[in-house]
């Protein structure tokens, strides 16, 4: 195995999400769910018990200078960042509603700091990504600073993107300003860009621009409506394009968004379609406020692109969310997207829409 890149990163936690539920019902000996049926808790290979026993899995957004990440708290851990047990707190709020965050959980915020350690390497080799995930660390708890495998795994695959970024940058682009290489901006149909859930109409065609501008804010910014982070993003093109990576810059204060979702060739998608449709691919995001993460496509996935189609299904905890830019790299091809032509045929000729020369010279006659 290779020895690879060993990392440590220390992170506050900036925000709960409170969207998620933050205990849940499990076996006492595992962790395991536990479902109750009649008067007892079932779970499976072991005998029915009286009671569950309760364990964290709260969700939170933790950030350090290179930017945001989300992790999952679970028992024993989230034992040690609040102080208290699940159990605790479960029976101190009884009956307890999952969806309502308890104070002693939300007091971590901005106050509580975690310690993540984890091994990069600078391939994309599936199985070998995989060992090494294997050998991450698991929970571990050293002086209120916390070692966790959930959180090991998103820094690692963070890192990765960076790594790769790197790596690509110094071959290609030491001697060459090679930013708009690829770039698609050229060929999206901005007039005809749209968006749904935009607190701005129109705003969405202001996060299309060159590379070199993308993190330029002087022509604004696209925003959801407030309490609502969910947005979509219709791309049509001028040529049908194949497609290699995406960049998504997104906004501060938990405002990015914390997932992408893909679709192709589709128009008319609204968020009751993008929910229930299987996307072509789906990406975890990472907040990238300097632009310099790119997420790559499968990219035969991605080949005679006429109209692309971008969800955003959450963000990092924020009211709304924020994108100032999204780039599209890949290649255009010479197919371009002809407007479609009405043609009207007749299938019984009317006589009296028709005129013909007669036969007797000058005039017009009727075609009888």
């Amino acid at each position: 195995m290779s020895q690879g890149i060993r990392f440590t990163a220390e992170a506050t936690v900036k925000r709960i999400n409170i969207n998620r539920e933050w205990y849940c019902e499990s076996c006492r000996q595992y962790s395991k769910a536990a479902v109750k049926r009649g008067g007892s808790y079932i779970c499976l290979g072991h005998e029915p018990q009286t009671g569950p026993f309760f364990r964290y899995k709260f969700k939170a957004y933790i950030a350090d200078a290179s930017g945001t990440t989300s992790l999952t708290f679970f028992t024993l851990a989230a034992d040690k960042i609040t102080r208290h047990s699940c159990n605790e707190l479960v029976e101190k709020y009884k009956p307890a509603n999952p969806k309502k965050i308890p104070a002693e959980i939300l007091a971590i915020e901005e106050t509580s700091e975690v310690a993540l350690a984890g091994t990069a390497h600078p391939m994309t080799d599936k199985q070998q990504l995989e060992e090494d995930k294997e050998n991450l660390p698991s929970e571990q708890v050293t002086k209120g600073r916390m070692d966790m495998r959930k959180g090991a795994n998103l820094l690692h695959n963070v890192l990765l993107k960076l790594l790769k970024l790197q790596q690509s940058q110094r071959e290609t682009c030491e001697d060459n300003d090679c930013s708009s290489d690829w770039s698609l901006y050229k060929h999206i149909d901005i007039p005809k860009v749209s968006a749904l859930n935009e607190a701005v109409t129109g705003s969405v065609k202001s996060v299309f621009k060159a590379w070199e501008q993308r993190l330029s804010s002087s022509e604004g910014s696209l925003e959801s409506n407030e309490g609502d982070p969910e947005l979509i993003v219709f791309i049509p093109f001028t040529s049908d394009v194949k497609i290699k990576s995406i960049s998504i810059v997104g906004g501060a204060d938990g405002t990015s968004p914390s997932k992408m979702r893909a679709f192709i060739n589709r128009e008319g998608i609204d968020f009751s379609d993008a929910q229930s449709m299987q996307a072509v691919q789906e990406w975890d995001l990472a907040e990238n406020l300097q632009g310099v993460l790119e997420y790559q496509t499968r990219y035969s996935k991605f080949q005679g692109v006429g109209n692309l189609t971008l969800h955003f299904p959450d963000n990092f905890g924020g009211d709304t969310s924020s994108i100032q830019y999204i780039g599209l790299k890949g290649e255009a091809t010479q197919l371009k997207r002809d407007a479609v032509v009405n043609i009207v045929y007749e299938l019984m000729p009317n006589p009296s829409d028709h005129k013909a020369k007669s036969e007797t010279g000058g005039g017009m006659s009727h075609v009888e």
